[in-house]
């Protein structure tokens, strides 16, 4: 998690943002389906269950032990960030939730109303809470900026972007304070 702030040759303020880790969930879910076809692999071969043709099969289902747990150590998270420029532009370098080949979002800055944290209840036996960031236009548009996190996340994503937009309209064009 990190603010993002770009300046020009002149060291004028020209875009401000927020840089934030996300649980990727294609990974997470790839890297435990690995991990299970490596943990059956190898209580087959603890147990002696496998046939001497099967072996190298066998040695193949147990690489998705240490793949799976590599991928799930190092790969789950991805970087998600907004970035608003002086241009008014709300760019997303990393993509929009659901949207992963849009880069940027429609609009200007300054039809944003508000970014702000909501949660959401997901449906089954277990209710789990999420909490999400939305950005609200004066249009009446809301964009997801977010998936599911602890609400401290969303807080802190929250604040940094409303940090950010102020940034970039009071500051904006401006070289920065010298102390």
């Amino acid at each position: 998690m990190k603010p993002i702030r770009q300046f020009d040759e002149r060291g004028r303020l020209v875009a401000a943002g927020y840089e934030w880790p996300e649980v990727f969930m294609p990974v997470a879910v790839i890297a435990l389906v690995l991990m299970a076809v490596g943990i059956y692999a190898l209580t087959a071969f603890i147990n002696n269950k496998v046939p001497s043709p099967d072996r190298a099969l066998g040695f193949i289902l147990l690489s998705g032990l240490p793949l799976g747990a590599y991928l799930l150590l190092f790969h789950r998270y991805r970087k998600r960030s907004l970035i608003f420029t002086l241009r008014g532009e709300m760019l997303m370098p990393n993509g929009v939730p659901n949207y992963p080949f849009h880069k940027a979002i429609d609009g200007v800055i300054d039809n944003i109303k508000t970014i702000e944290l909501f949660q959401e209840e997901s449906d089954g036996e277990e209710k789990n809470t999420e909490y999400k960031v939305a950005l609200y236009s004066r249009g009446g548009d809301i964009v997801r900026l977010t998936n599911g996190m602890s609400r401290e996340q969303a807080h802190k994503i929250v604040a940094q972007l409303n940090n950010a937009l102020a940034t970039i309209r009071r500051d904006g064009g401006k070289p920065p304070a010298r102390n």
